[in-house]
């Protein structure tokens, strides 16, 4: 009896520490330095693109496998890529992103499916995420390729969102007619590499 009950006492504490490493995720800090955003508007008679800038963020992984990214824009660092200040204003201003309330945006990820025979440097990844924008929230969904590199985590890809979801009116068909050739798309594009520090900053168990 003595010994059934040490074999029962091994067994359960070896079902406990799979179960603790299966559940392990480790959690990777954003190099916003390294990390690029890049964006592109149109319109009938041309376009703007620009960068801007990752704030901070995490990207959490689990058996090699990224698992969740938590990311936060920097609105207030928005630029037109050919220095046009006064573009870069009105988009600043509360016909757009109206940096004075909203200075900050988010997207934060809710699954991650793998894209089957993604060969290697192809999109291997389908997101689905929360993009909130003016503190409105709509989920949307897109492809990345994500990769490891001497220790660090890149995810890199492209996203087009509807402004109008985020009640971004100026120029937009959606809420003005006759519009004619100052019609400005709904959809905006956003290019992005967001690059992991190789540092650690959070171990822990999806049970705790």
């Amino acid at each position: 009896m003595k010994y059934l009950l040490i074999a029962f006492v091994i067994t359960i504490s070896s079902a406990f520490t799979l179960v603790v490493t299966t559940n392990h995720v480790e959690t990777f800090s954003i190099d916003a330095e390294k990390s690029k955003v890049f964006w592109t508007g149109t319109r009938i008679s041309g376009s703007h693109s620009g960068t801007i800038n990752i704030k901070k963020g995490t990207v959490s992984i689990q058996h090699n496998v990224v698992v969740s990214a938590n990311i936060i824009i920097d609105m207030t660092t928005i630029e037109e890529g050919k220095n046009n200040e006064r573009l870069e204003g009105h988009l600043r201003s509360d016909d757009f992103f109206n940096i004075k309330e909203f200075p900050e945006a988010s997207l934060i990820t809710k699954k991650f499916v793998p894209i089957k025979d993604a060969g290697v440097g192809e999109n291997n990844y389908e997101v689905t995420a929360d993009l909130t924008i003016r503190g409105l929230t709509s989920e949307i969904k897109f492809p990345v390729s994500i990769y490891q590199s001497k220790g660090i985590w890149v995810m890199e890809g492209s996203l087009i969102f509807d402004r109008s979801k985020y009640n971004i009116r100026f120029g937009s068909t959606s809420f003005f007619e006759g519009l004619g050739d100052k019609a400005i798309s709904n959809d905006v594009v956003l290019r992005f590499s967001v690059i992991t520090h190789k540092t650690l900053v959070e171990e822990n168990n999806s049970e705790n």
